[in-house]
């Protein structure tokens, strides 16, 4: 079959990670292709692209994308024989080992499709939105199960690492109430899903043409978080020329990613000071502030996400062992230390 390399480029550069996702599962580093599908499956999530090919077959996802992307024609022939594929592109010929489709279209049979393709429900409009803001206080590999996912309750996207709880009320409603992990759906963020269909073991999201992608639910128990919400404090006002500090002291920010990162925030008496630290090096940068208060407080923060707060509010609700941002429709709360 002839392919067109930035087609199949652009497809697979989506799903590229995401098959590195689970790496203890055998099939997790590979793609699949049947006669209308891409899939990549990794036994915690799945992603499938409609594409056509003239055979089917397996085959190893960083070695396959090499190929692909490095190849410099603009179409490619690719055949298939004895359980090879075999690449041709003007000058260049290549040979790579692949196995039959079977095994991965089996685990594609758990995710009912089916019942996705007859009765999908639109997505509330603001949910992609909810899953943005909730991520950064989920926890990444803690031991307590659910405090490593985002818990979605009807209208509601709740989370929490122990140290911080977001929670957002949607517009509108998904039904049910699950727990799905915050570092997977992370993945979902770069598609413009608009549908969704519940099953008994996955969750599946599609957009509108076609691409699916599925989550599975984790079983766990999330507790009721809200009344934590219910504090008596104060309102602290933050200053504009934070946004550049937090830009600044980002830089140097600990975490493997983004959403990871951290950066610390103390209110000392008449200035606020912001620093991040990592293995190679830290950066402070102070802003000046009269904060009225008795005592200095500090919070972790993400920077990505506490700049991105600063533009919608820079009003701080402040306890005793708590501080919270509040919003119409989402709250971010945080534990305090103590200078």
């Amino acid at each position: 079959m002839k392919i067109k390399k930035e087609e199949l480029k652009s497809i697979l550069s989506k799903v590229k990670s995401i098959a590195m996702i689970n790496k203890e599962f055998e099939k997790a580093n590979t793609f699949t292709f049947t006669k209308n599908k891409i899939i990549v499956y990794t036994d915690e999530v799945a992603v499938i692209f409609p594409f056509k090919s003239e055979f089917s077959f397996t085959v190893l996802a960083e070695e396959f994308y090499g190929i692909i992307s490095d190849i410099k024609k603009k179409e490619i022939d690719i055949t298939m024989i004895d359980n090879k594929l075999i690449f041709k592109a003007g000058k260049t010929k290549s040979e790579l080992q692949c196995e039959d489709s079977n095994t991965m279209e089996k685990y594609i049979d758990t995710l009912e499709l089916k019942e996705l393709k007859k009765g999908t429900i639109k997505l509330p409009e603001d949910f992609i939105e909810a899953l943005k803001l909730c991520i950064p206080a989920s926890a990444n590999d803690s031991k307590i199960t659910f405090l490593n996912c985002l818990h979605i309750d009807n209208n509601k996207v709740v989370s929490s690492d122990d140290l911080r709880i977001s929670m957002y009320k949607m517009k509108g409603v998904i039904k049910g109430n699950f727990l799905i992990k915050s570092k997977d759906v992370r993945k979902l963020l770069g598609f413009d899903i608009t549908k969704y269909y519940l099953g008994k073991s996955w969750i599946c999201f599609s957009t509108d043409d076609d691409i699916v992608f599925a989550l599975r639910l984790v079983e766990d128990e999330f507790p009721d978080l809200e009344d934590n919400f219910k504090f008596q404090g104060g309102k602290v006002i933050l200053p504009d020329e934070m946004k550049d500090s937090v830009k600044l002291v980002s830089n140097l920010a600990e975490g493997d990613s983004d959403l990871n990162r951290r950066i610390e925030v103390t209110i000392l008496k008449d200035k606020i000071k912001l620093r991040g630290e990592k293995d190679i090096g830290w950066i402070e940068d102070y802003v000046p502030f009269d904060s009225k208060r008795d005592k200095d407080i500090k919070f972790n923060i993400n920077p990505v996400f506490f700049l991105d707060i600063l533009g919608r509010t820079n009003i701080m609700k402040v306890g005793e062992d708590r501080a919270m941002f509040e919003m119409e429709n989402f709250q971010h709360l945080m534990a305090l230390y103590y200078e």
